[in-house]
């Protein structure tokens, strides 16, 4: 006689299953045993081919825990001499218009400073406008038709025209970048709909000034909005409105042997990078640090065997080292632990884009002449 048993086991924490494992157990009439001594050995097998499982089962997964960091976002093309640093707007308009040109880290001079901004803005105006009537019908849930009539909506043609150039020691020639909108459409979504056309052409008569100076006002913002992030891209030193935010690896399960650890070493990070400020030497936090990356290494030396498990241990503490160096303004140390990250095997592409951002930090360190984005910075508008 042979008895066909269907058994599903699932061991929590492993994600581990036997699915629909079927168990052929002979049983002679000779030799004729009882079902629960059956099960007995059956569940004994079972239990036989978990245990290897079981102990080489130790998961390794990670979240990133946020930690704020402040520098100061240096330029691409800098003024070198900080005598040099000056900035002048001329503005040319034949309506009121109040743009609000910074270019943080230089003083504002009435004319002919090192960086200089010409603005060019003529007035805006209506050139048409329209009721565009909407033939609308209401049903109800069954499809038949309660009612039917028109939505008007008011559809308004304008025109803008200005732009701007800025000199500079590296563009002694100023190239005009024109910034006109010839024949725009107004979004008809910021204005009212109405149910009778008499009442849309009553609003527009009424509302058509406001209307076009809030396209013109609109358009003078766009204007000032590329003109800042232009000469601040290129030549300003961008103090952080708010502190930006990076990330560290914290172990997800605290089963893991390291989890207590390795969560009191993020929390240390984060301790310490709360100290930063653009404006400070980095130099201290430097120091206050290195504990933190000690234990990191120790770390590394310790999970340093070939099975993923402790791949993913070394890959989550070079990467966390890596962006420690990174925000202390220490770009070849980030480089190098990018590239162990790469050589590890273990996300790779975290490795790489480490490695991009630490080359882009080099070189705008070069370029700025300086080891540190910390700094203090003085606008005077």
């Amino acid at each position: 006689m042979i008895f066909y048993i269907t058994i599903q086991i699932s061991v929590k924490n492993y994600q581990m299953s036997f699915s629909n494992i079927e168990v052929l157990i002979p049983l002679y009439h000779q030799r004729r045993l009882e079902p629960s001594i059956v099960m007995k050995k059956v569940l004994l097998f079972i239990l036989l081919c978990f245990v290897p499982s079981l102990s080489n089962a130790q998961k390794v997964k990670f979240k990133r825990i946020d930690v704020p960091v402040s520098y100061v976002e240096l330029p691409s093309s800098p003024i070198l001499d900080p005598a040099l640093r000056t900035y002048s707007v001329t503005i040319e308009s034949d309506s009121y218009v109040a743009p609000g040109i910074v270019l943080e880290g230089f003083k504002k001079v009435p004319k002919e400073g090192t960086i200089d901004v010409m603005m060019k803005i003529n007035k805006s105006f209506i050139t048409a406008h329209t009721i565009e009537n909407t033939e609308q019908f209401k049903k109800d849930k069954d499809g038949k038709l309660i009612s039917q009539g028109f939505i008007s909506n008011i559809l308004i043609v304008y025109t803008t025209d200005g732009g701007y150039s800025i000199t500079s020691p590296s563009e002694k020639e100023s190239k005009f970048i024109e910034f006109g909108k010839k024949e725009q459409v107004y979004s008809k979504d910021k204005l009212p709909t109405f149910y009778h056309r008499e009442k849309a052409e009553a609003y527009f008569n009424k509302n058509g000034s406001k209307i076009i100076k809030e396209i013109h006002e609109e358009f003078v913002a766009s204007i000032a909005s590329a003109v800042n992030f232009n000469i601040n891209t290129h030549y300003g030193y961008q103090i952080p409105k708010t502190n930006y935010v990076t990330s560290f690896l914290v172990l997800k399960s605290d089963s893991h042997p390291e989890f207590t650890n390795y969560k009191a070493a993020a929390n240390s990070i984060k301790k310490v990078f709360l100290k930063m400020r653009y404006s400070d030497p980095i130099n201290p936090l430097r120091e206050e640090i290195k504990p933190i990356i000690a234990y990191y290494k120790d770390v590394i030396a310790k999970y340093s065997g070939n099975k993923k498990p402790d791949k993913k241990m070394r890959s989550a503490s070079y990467y966390n080292i890596g962006n420690i160096y990174y925000n202390l303004d220490m770009p070849n140390e980030s480089i190098i632990y990018g590239q162990k990250i790469i050589e590890n095997g273990v996300n790779k592409g975290k490795g790489k884009f480490m490695i991009r951002l630490a080359e882009k930090l080099e070189k705008s360190l070069s370029i700025n002449q300086t080891d540190s984005r910390h700094m203090p910075v003085e606008t005077i508008k």
